[in-house]
């Protein structure tokens, strides 16, 4: 957590070499926002990739990550 925003909500899942964390935070403006990050173990270390999604786009990525699921659920 960054000294100017401070941290709502946090879980984490490992699933084999895997470790994803949900993090909802609110910067020090009152902007809420959330991170899907992801690390995992490679040959040289670990990476890491994140995703920030703004409070003012939260329901247009809930809609289309729904749609996805949905098309996941009927593979």
């Amino acid at each position: 957590m960054s000294a100017n925003s401070s941290e709502l909500f946090s879980e984490t899942i490992t699933v084999g070499s895997r470790t994803y964390h949900f993090d909802v935070k609110a910067s020090s403006e009152g902007v809420k926002y959330f991170v899907i990050s992801e690390s995992r173990q490679r040959k040289k270390g670990v990476e890491h990739n994140s995703v920030m999604v703004f409070e003012e786009n939260f329901d247009a990525f809930k809609e289309l990550f729904s749609k996805t699921m949905g098309f996941i659920e009927k593979l």
